[in-house]
């Protein structure tokens, strides 16, 4: 799969959603989406070389360094769960993601694999933002605040 073919399928995505983006260069596009909880900004990455299709959705705030530790325990109990993608969080600069991707070698990446790949990160991000911000603003811990349904024990 060559860099047109990811970019014919991401555009043609788009376009059948009529949903505003921007390419800040051939391998990276930026765009955004009005979730129920928050409005989301994110960026794809084309990678051909590696024949990879990564979207990121941004947190809307930086977790302050107070915070990471008790963030990055929620984090790993939301990801235990999940089937596809999973939350990442920098240590060093709080930055907080929901990371999807799609896997391209031998395969041809259509507009509706990209679309399963645009709307499940936005959704997580989306369900996740208030569990997200009860741990960081609310001080309930990462163990209380999770449903039943959502952890293993």
């Amino acid at each position: 799969m060559d860099l047109q073919a990811l970019h014919d399928a991401v555009d043609a995505f788009f376009k059948e959603e009529e949903w505003n983006y921007e390419y800040v260069n051939e391998r990276l596009l930026r765009f955004g989406m009005k979730g129920e909880n928050l409005d989301v900004d994110a960026h794809m990455v084309l990678d051909e070389e590696d024949r990879e299709l990564v979207m990121y959705s941004e947190f809307p705030v930086k977790v302050p360094p107070e915070k990471r530790g008790v963030i990055a325990e929620l984090l790993t109990r939301i990801n235990y769960v999940l089937r596809h993608g999973n939350f990442e969080m920098s240590f060093d600069e709080g930055d907080l993601y929901f990371r999807t991707g799609l896997d391209a070698a031998d395969a041809e990446v259509t507009p509706t694999l990209v679309r399963n790949v645009v709307f499940r990160n936005f959704w997580m991000m989306d369900r996740y933002v208030p569990t997200i911000m009860s741990v960081l603003y609310g001080g309930i811990s990462p163990k209380v605040v999770l449903e039943p349904s959502e952890t293993m024990s």
